[in-house]
């Protein structure tokens, strides 16, 4: 406890006035850098537990400050990264350094029919090889994130939450390849997606494994909902006849390629 007395206050004509004295408390926080859970160990929980607080879940016993390893006040994959490095025997700490080298990431486009799901796929240029990624992905009405994966020689591991944080990072500190897709997202659309709307992905971050992290440009996919293919076709269905590739006849469509042969409306 910080203690200030004798506090005097004087006017210009020389009349003085006593303040009462004033204390303040000062707490000595006592941790160590990476042990995130604070159970005096540094551990492979110690980096599930500083991944979970970067998808928005964390425990009770979560020391933010041991987490925070680059002491910016937020925990970021900045932080996944250096807690990795510290639980592999490495020396490399954060230090909030940043590359200004140019970097993106591109996602395709994509279709996607009512109650089915399609796939975006996330493909990385990059100016420097990086261990780990995050971004937040924003999904329009109608869509919903139904799993995220690494696809190619991508071997990270990768998690995302349901307000569409996605994280990939790498225990054996693996770079992404770059220039091609390195992950695979599959959303689902509802009956009510129609229509062409954009899924926008912001906050992108990148770090290399010596804890240097870029912020790459937003990107976007447009995806294009609503019926496609033979569910696109309005007809009479009592006058339309479907012929499989090999000349069979029925008046239900066939597994595969269709030729239809009806009066459009």
């Amino acid at each position: 406890t910080i203690e200030i007395r004798n506090i005097r206050l004087s006017t210009a004509d020389e009349h003085e006035y006593l303040a009462a004295p004033i204390s303040a408390a000062v707490t000595v926080k006592s941790y160590t850098p990476a042990d995130a859970n604070g159970d005096g160990q540094i551990t492979i929980v110690d980096v599930v537990a500083v991944v979970n607080a970067l998808m928005g879940a964390t425990t009770g016993n979560f020391v933010f400050d041991a987490a925070d390893m680059d002491q910016n006040g937020e925990i970021t994959i900045v932080d996944v990264v250096a807690v990795v490095n510290t639980l592999m025997g490495g020396g490399v700490q954060a230090t909030g350094a940043r590359s200004i080298l140019h970097s993106d990431i591109h996602v395709a486009d994509a279709e996607v029919a009512a109650g089915e799901t399609t796939t975006l796929y996330v493909k990385l240029d990059n100016a420097q090889a990086y261990t780990a990624m995050q971004m937040d992905m924003t999904l329009p009405e109608g869509l919903s994130i139904e799993g995220v994966e690494m696809v190619g020689n991508a071997s990270h591991t990768v998690t995302y939450n349901a307000e569409g944080r996605i994280a990939a990072y790498s225990l054996a500190n693996r770079t992404f390849n770059g220039g091609e897709s390195l992950m695979a997202i599959t959303v689902k659309a509802d009956e009510s997606f129609t229509g062409t709307a954009h899924v926008d992905f912001t906050n992108v971050r990148v770090v290399s494994k010596d804890v240097v992290e870029t912020t790459l440009a937003d990107a976007f996919s447009t995806v294009t909902g609503g019926a496609y293919g033979i569910d696109a076709v309005d007809a009479d269905k009592a006058q339309v006849l479907y012929y499989s590739t090999t000349g069979e006849v029925s008046d239900k469509p066939f597994q595969g390629l269709n030729i239809i042969n009806g009066t459009s409306r």
